[in-house]
């Protein structure tokens, strides 16, 4: 049963165009993942989304070689894409908070002096409840 009673409008054309070359193959253990790179420099201040990437760069292959767990990796690309850390219940928080620092060390280093603000930081990041967590030193 249709909801609307007249044709549809016409969707919006986004003026903004990607070109191939902002499109990004990162290559995590073997598996490839491709994402946009505003994507990552959502995020300036982090591995992926900074200058520093450039150090895991193989023009060979024209990819971005890291030598992590791919499946905890995919949690790690959405947080770029979302904002937002979903921690899967069926992963190791350790694994998961382990590459969570490696590839956002540099985001959150400004924190480090402040457990307290950095636990809050996660609070609204992680989907799961971390409360059980103790960030403080």
């Amino acid at each position: 049963m249709p909801v609307a009673t007249g044709p549809m409008p016409a969707a919006p054309r986004q003026e903004r165009k990607r070109s191939q070359d902002s499109l990004i193959v990162l290559n995590v253990s073997g598996i490839q993942f491709q994402t946009w790179l505003d994507t990552l420099e959502r995020y300036p201040d982090t591995l992926l989304g900074s200058s520093e990437r450039d150090f895991f760069y193989h023009p060979e292959t024209q990819q971005y070689f890291f030598d992590r767990d791919p499946d905890i990796f995919r949690h790690i690309l959405n947080f770029y894409r979302t904002g937002k850390l979903h921690y899967p219940r069926q992963e190791c928080i350790s694994t998961l908070l382990a590459l969570f620092f490696f590839f956002l060390l540099l985001l959150f280093s400004r924190f480090l002096i402040h457990p307290s603000l950095l636990h809050q930081i996660f609070k609204q990041i992680f989907c799961s409840d971390l409360c059980l967590i103790d960030f403080s030193l």
